[in-house]
C-alpha cells in the first residue's frame, strides 16, 4: 500500500499558507521507489531499474520515493526528463550534483503543483540551485537540508515553500528562497539563509517566520538571514509575520524590505538591518510588539505613508538617525515601549516635497536562466537618500508612549 500527499490552506489572519499533509495509505496512491547508490542522473520517468538504481512499485507513477544516494557530476542529479507530468518527489536520501550550473533537483518542465518533500540532503552546484521547479503552484516542504549556489530553492511561477523546525535552506552565492513571476508563500520554522537575500518574492507574497501552521505552534529560534536583505518582497507587496522568538536579519541593507504596492509587517520577534530594520517603499502598516533595529539609518522607514504601531510595554524600535522615519506622511501610534535613535529623533517626519530621495528604486530582476528569472540587482535602498536629512536639534531623543503623531 502506498502513501500520498495532499495540499490544503491554513489561514493566518491576512496571511494564507499552503501546507502539505500526508494521506493515509491506500491503493489509490500508487507510487514507485528508487533505491541504490550511483553517479548516473536520476530521471523520474524511468519505468524500470537503470544504472546502479533499482526501481520498484508502479512504473508509471508520478509519486516517486528516492531513498538512495545520487552523486552526479556536471548535470542535474534528479530531473523530470522533460515530462510535463506534475511529479511529487519524496527524498529520504542524498541528492548531490557537482555541476557548477546544475540543480540538485530540477523539475523545470513538470506540470502544475509539482512537489518536492525533502527529509534528507539536496545539494546543487556552486552557481546552480538546490531545487528548481518551473511550473505554477509548486510546493517544497523541507524537513532536511537543501543547499544551492545561486538559490537554495527557486520556484519559477509562484508557489509555496515550507521549512520545518531544525531544517535548513541556504545559498552560498545568492538567495535562500526565490519565488518569481507569480506570488509566493514562505513559512519557516527552521533556518533560511542567503549570501544576498534570505527570502525573495519578486511578484509579491507572504512570509511567516516562526510557524508553519498559521501560528498554532510557534517555534522559537526560527531565522531568515541575508547578506543584503533578510526579506525582499516586490510586485503587489504582501504580509510578513515574524513570530515571538523569530529573527529576520539583513546584514548589508534592510532586515525586511517591501518594495511592492503595499505591505504589512507584524513583528513579535526581532528584526535587524544594517541600514533600516523595516522599510516599506509604498503605503503600509508596521505593528511591532518585539524589537526592531536599524544600525546605520532608521529602525522603521515608511517611504510613502502608512501606520507604525508600537504595541507592547517591551516593544523597542531603535535606529541610528531615526527610530521611525515618515518620509512622505504617515502616523505613529506609540502605545507602549520605546522608539529611539542614537543620533537623531525617535520619530522624524520628512517634508513631502523632499521625499523623493528617500524612496527605494525598484530592483531589476530580469536576467533569464532556463526561462526563469535568476539574478537581481541590489539597490542600497532608502537609507542613502535619508542619512543627511536635517535634524530638529534634539539628539538621541526617544518618543513618549501613548502618543499618536
Amino acid at each position: 500500500m502506498a502513501s500520498g500527499w495532499s495540499r490544503f490552506t491554513v489561514a493566518m489572519g491576512p496571511l494564507t499558507v499552503l501546507a502539505v499533509a500526508q494521506l493515509q495509505p491506500g491503493a489509490a496512491h500508487a507510487q514507485k521507489t528508487i533505491t541504490g547508490t550511483g553517479t548516473t542522473q536520476v530521471d523520474l520517468q524511468q519505468p524500470a531499474s537503470f544504472g546502479t538504481y533499482t526501481v520498484t512499485g508502479d512504473p508509471t507513477s508520478t509519486l516517486v520515493n528516492f531513498v538512495g544516494t545520487a552523486s552526479v557530476p556536471l548535470i542535474e542529479a534528479v530531473t523530470d526528463g522533460g515530462s510535463a507530468n506534475p511529479y511529487t518527489l519524496i527524498n529520504s536520501g542524498t541528492i548531490h550534483t557537482t555541476g557548477a550550473m546544475a540543480a540538485g533537483v530540477s523539475l523545470s518542465s513538470a506540470g502544475t503543483g509539482s512537489t518536492v518533500i525533502n527529509h534528507g540532503l539536496i545539494v546543487g552546484g556552486s552557481n546552480g540551485d538546490g531545487i528548481r521547479i518551473g511550473g505554477p503552484g509548486a510546493v517544497v516542504r523541507n524537513q532536511g537540508n537543501i543547499q544551492g549556489g545561486t538559490n537554495g530553492v527557486l520556484l519559477g511561477l509562484g508557489g509555496t515553500v515550507t521549512n520545518l523546525s531544525h531544517a535548513a535552506i541556504g545559498a552560498s552565492a545568492g538567495h535562500g528562497v526565490t519565488i518569481v513571476n507569480q506570488s509566493g508563500n514562505v513559512a519557516n520554522a527552521g533556518t533560511i539563509s542567503g549570501s544576498l537575500i534570505g527570502v525573495l518574492l519578486d511578484a509579491g507574497g507572504n512570509v511567516a517566520n516562526g510557524s508553519t501552521d498559521g501560528g498554532t505552534t510557534v517555534t522559537p529560534g526560527a531565522r531568515i538571514t541575508g547578506g543584503t536583505h533578510g526579506l525582499w518582497i516586490g510586485g503587489s507587496g504582501g504580509t510578513v509575520i515574524n513570530h515571538a522568538g523569530g529573527t529576520i536579519e539583513g546584514n548589508g541593507n534592510a532586515g525586511i524590505t517591501i518594495a511592492g504596492t503595499s505591505g504589512t509587517v507584524d513583528n513579535r520577534g526581532a528584526v535587524n538591518g544594517m541600514e533600516d530594520g523595516i522599510r516599506l517603499n509604498n503605503v503600509g502598516t508596521v505593528i511591532n510588539s518585539g524589537v526592531v533595529r536599524g544600525v546605520t539609518s532608521s529602525g522603521i522607514t515608511l517611504s510613502n505613508g502608512g501606520l507604525v504601531r508600537n504595541d507592547a510595554p517591551t516593544s523597542d524600535v531603535q535606529g541610528n538617525l531615526h527610530g521611525v522615519l515618515l518620509a512622505n506622511g504617515g502616523t505613529v501610534a506609540h502605545l507602549g515601549g520605546r522608539i529611539a535613535a542614537q543620533a537623531g529623533n525617535g520619530v522624524h517626519r520628512q517634508p513631502r516635497h523632499d521625499s523623493g530621495r528617500g524612496q527605494c528604486r525598484a530592483v531589476p530582476h530580469r536576467q533569464q536562466h532556463a526561462g526563469v528569472a535568476r539574478r537581481l540587482g541590489h539597490d542600497r535602498g532608502a537609507a542613502h537618500g535619508l542619512r543627511r536629512r536635517s535634524r530638529d536639534g534634539v539628539r538621541g531623543r526617544g518618543h513618549q508612549r501613548g502618543a499618536v503623531v
